[in-house]
């Protein structure tokens, strides 16, 4: 049975959760992210556009994206940016990732 969730992040709470929509609960978290409006993005599994394989997020305070494996809450890579990024978004199938910078 699919489960549908909302995810709210925060550029003052270093923490992302995932919200049960009919309970409106919280499922589960992911830790050591704090991240501006547009700087989150949903990537497929491969092969499976409608499932969340990962989390990709641009930090605040940090030239840093963070990256988390769905449903583990620390994170799985942090790859270094030549400047911080304000925006990021996923292709649909996603096979590309795109970030943005304010200059």
């Amino acid at each position: 049975m699919a489960t549908e969730v909302a995810l709210s992040a925060s550029n003052t709470d270093n923490t992302i959760y995932v919200w049960g929509i009919r309970s409106g609960s919280s499922l589960f978290s992911f830790k050591q992210s704090m991240s501006q409006k547009g700087g989150l993005a949903l990537v497929s599994k491969p092969g499976a556009s409608f499932q969340i394989g990962s989390i990709v997020t641009a930090q605040t305070d940090r030239a840093i994206l963070n990256v988390y494996q769905w449903q583990r809450d620390q994170v799985l890579h942090k790859m270094n940016t030549a400047e911080k990024m304000v925006s990021v978004a996923s292709s649909h199938q996603g096979q590309y990732l795109a970030a943005a910078t304010v200059s």
